[in-house]
C-alpha cells in the first residue's frame, strides 16, 4: 500500500512538472524573490507580484526555469557590445555587473540588445529572449485555479548571494578579471578628527561566508589570524608604494596616536574605481584578509563612504 502510494505521488509530481513546464503559471503572492539559478544562493535579480503570469520552460521538484520578466535586471560586459549588437561569440548575460555573478543565459554574436543603463564596464540590458530566471514552484498555480485559491506567505526573503567568482570566458567573448563596482556614496557627517582603529561589524547575520577575493588567488593565508572578518576602517585613500609583498597599487592610510601616517590596509578593490576616488578621506566597509609574510591586510570593500572634501 505504502509503496503503491509512493508510486502514484512520484507520478503526480511528474504530471505536475510536466504541465507547469508546458506553458503558463500565475503567481500566487507579492514580492516573490526571482533567481537566476534554482536556489536561494543564487541572485535575485527582480520580484514577482500577485497574478504574474509567467512562461515556464522546465520545472524541477521545487524550481522552475522561466522567461526572463521584463523588469529582471540583467548584465552583459560593454566592450562586447558595439551600436547595441554583439560582437563576440556566446557571450554571457551576468545577473549583476561584474564576471563574479553569476549566469543568467548566453548570447550569440550578431544579437541586438536593448541598452537600459551604463554601470562602469558593463551595461544593463532589455531581458532577451535567451535569458532564463527561476521561481520557486510553492508560489505558481495553473492560470485556471481561481484566484483565492493561493500559496501560503513567503518566509521572509534570505538574504542576497555572496558572488562566485568565475574563470573569464575564453576566447571570443573574454571578460576582464575585474572586481565588480563598489558602491560608493558621500557621507553625511565630517571627517572625525582622529580616525578611528578597525571597528568589528556584527556577523551575527552573515552565516556564510563570500569566497576568496580574486587578488588573493594563489596567495597563502596566515593560519594565525581570522580570515574574512568584517571591519570598518577610516582613512585617505592612496596608492601604494613599490613595495614587495603589496596586495594591491591602493591603500588606506590613518594617522597614529602621533600623528604619523600609517598605512591601515591595501585596498582590494576595483582598481579604476578606486582610482576614481583617489585621495579622498573615506569609510571603508568590507572584509579584511591576511596574507603570510604581508605586514598590512587586504580589505575588499562592500561600501566606500566618502568624507566631504576640506576646503
Amino acid at each position: 500500500m505504502i509503496r503503491h502510494l509512493l508510486l502514484l505521488g512520484l507520478v503526480s509530481l511528474g504530471l505536475l512538472s510536466a504541465a507547469m513546464a508546458d506553458g503558463q503559471m500565475r503567481v500566487t503572492t507579492d514580492g516573490v524573490n526571482v533567481r537566476c539559478g534554482p536556489g536561494t544562493s543564487f541572485e535575485i535579480v527582480c520580484q514577482a507580484n500577485k497574478s504574474d503570469v509567467v512562461t515556464v520552460r522546465r520545472a524541477t521538484e521545487e524550481w522552475s526555469e522561466i522567461a526572463a520578466p521584463a523588469d529582471a535586471r540583467l548584465w552583459v560586459y560593454a566592450e562586447l557590445i558595439e551600436d547595441a549588437t554583439v560582437i563576440a561569440s556566446r557571450v554571457q548575460i551576468r545577473s549583476g555587473p561584474g564576471i563574479n555573478y553569476r549566469p543568467a543565459g548566453k548570447l550569440e554574436k550578431g544579437c541586438q540588445v536593448s541598452i537600459e543603463e551604463t554601470v562602469g564596464d558593463w551595461v544593463r540590458i532589455a531581458p532577451p529572449p535567451e535569458a532564463s530566471v527561476w521561481i520557486s514552484n510553492q508560489y505558481l498555480v495553473s492560470p485556471d485555479v481561481p484566484a483565492q485559491v493561493r500559496a501560503p506567505a513567503p518566509a521572509k526573503p534570505p538574504k542576497l548571494a555572496k558572488p562566485v567568482p568565475e574563470s573569464p570566458a575564453v576566447r571570443g567573448g573574454a571578460e576582464p578579471a575585474r572586481a565588480p563596482p563598489i558602491p560608493v556614496v558621500a557621507a553625511s557627517a565630517p571627517v572625525p578628527p582622529q580616525p578611528r582603529q578597525v571597528d568589528k561589524v556584527d556577523e551575527s547575520e552573515d552565516e556564510d561566508r563570500p569566497p576568496l577575493p580574486m587578488a588573493l588567488e594563489g596567495r597563502h593565508l596566515d593560519e594565525d589570524r581570522q580570515q574574512g572578518e568584517r571591519v570598518r576602517l577610516e582613512g585617505e585613500i592612496r596608492t601604494a608604494r613599490a613595495t614587495w609583498g603589496k596586495l594591491s597599487s591602493y591603500r588606506l592610510v590613518g594617522h597614529d596616536s602621533e600623528g604619523r601616517a600609517i598605512t591601515r590596509c591595501y585596498l582590494l578593490g576595483n582598481p579604476e574605481q578606486l582610482k576614481s576616488v583617489l585621495g579622498r578621506r573615506a569609510s571603508i566597509d568590507g572584509r579584511q584578509y591576511w596574507v603570510r609574510r604581508v605586514r598590512y591586510p587586504g580589505v575588499r570593500p562592500d561600501h566606500i563612504r566618502l568624507y566631504p572634501e576640506r576646503r
